[in-house]
């Protein structure tokens, strides 16, 4: 078993011992065994940052931003079933050097019963029948995370469906310890979204949709390259605040803002674990949106917003 179904199985019979009103018994004076959770009563969003620790089972869920909703409205709305949101179990994670993680995505798409249905009512000029959703599930790994000296990321939108996916090279949805330095140090640093990587785009690269728009939007990037650095990365001066449930408890952590060509990142502000925690499509050429065709459905399909951590440890 694999630790992403372990987890999940680890969750369903948490949910049945609290529903059934159980808990483990204890002798008086006797601490629960098993690991210790980060907690956070009393402490600066700057030491809570820097509190977050993964180790293997711990959880990241992410969510792209949809139909205008934020990510975490749109998760709160999903409930229980996670419906949209990417569950991302640890399996390794050495600080500043690798990480591998496991994912699985939930989403309801059309049926092929009912796409054939409504095209035959089309063809036949009748009354077309409402869509029938199914759910869908994904799930695939992504091994070898570069959380050293990589300057480019692998957004979720790339991950492959594969047991034996690779993050080829990249820092995944972390920066690296030469970007992060570099950036918390003097808030320049070079990165790239990897949005353009031919490499890594896998099957997205295959829908007409998004291949059309993606060449558009390198073509843009073609013209203005030899005046405009669009991989560096220029963050704000001062460290924010944002709010991140972390163990069941809404916490307020410190992270660091920042900009490239492509859009923006929310950065946590913990030199052992810099996660990005929310990436933006937002091209910073004027007139990009006019220009490219479906570009709503790109800044949908990279943007993405970490909405939970689990099993996190001090």
């Amino acid at each position: 078993m694999t630790l992403l179904s372990r987890a999940f199985v680890a969750a369903g019979l948490s949910l049945a011992l609290v529903g059934a009103g159980c808990s483990a018994p204890t002798l008086p004076g006797q601490t629960p065994s098993g690991p210790k959770l980060s907690t956070f009563e009393n402490v600066s969003p700057k030491d809570a940052a820097l509190r977050i620790n993964f180790v293997p089972g711990s959880v990241i869920e992410t969510r792209s931003t949809f139909l205008g909703f934020g990510a975490k409205l749109a998760a709160a709305m999903a409930g229980q079933n996670k419906e949209g949101t990417r569950v991302i179990v640890i399996t390794r994670f050495a600080p500043n050097e690798t990480a591998n993680v496991e994912w699985k995505l939930s989403s309801k798409v059309e049926g092929a019963t009912s796409i054939k249905a409504r095209e035959q009512a089309r063809k036949e000029k009748k009354t077309e029948p409402e869509p029938v959703m199914v759910d869908q599930t994904a799930l695939g790994q992504v091994n070898g995370i570069n959380l050293k000296d990589a300057h480019s990321m692998m957004l979720p939108a790339y991950w492959p469906e594969t047991t034996t996916g690779t993050a080829f090279g990249t820092s995944g949805i972390w920066l690296s310890k030469d970007v992060f330095e570099g950036y918390s140090r003097s808030r320049v640093a070079t990165l790239d979204f990897g949005i353009l990587d031919p490499s890594i785009q896998g099957a997205v690269a295959k829908a007409s949709e998004f291949r059309d728009a993606l060449t558009k939007l390198q073509g843009q990037v073609t013209k203005i390259e030899e005046r405009t650095d669009v991989f560096l990365l220029k963050g704000e001066e001062q460290p924010s605040e944002w709010t991140l449930k972390v163990n069941g408890q809404d916490v307020k952590v410190e992270v660091l803002k920042g900009r490239t060509w492509f859009g923006e990142i929310v950065v946590l502000n913990n030199p052992q674990n810099p996660l990005v925690l929310k990436v933006t499509l937002n091209p910073a050429t004027s007139g990009v949106t006019d220009l490219i065709t479906n570009f709503s459905a790109l800044k949908a399909l990279f943007g993405y917003e970490v909405t939970e951590l689990k099993d996190v440890q001090p």
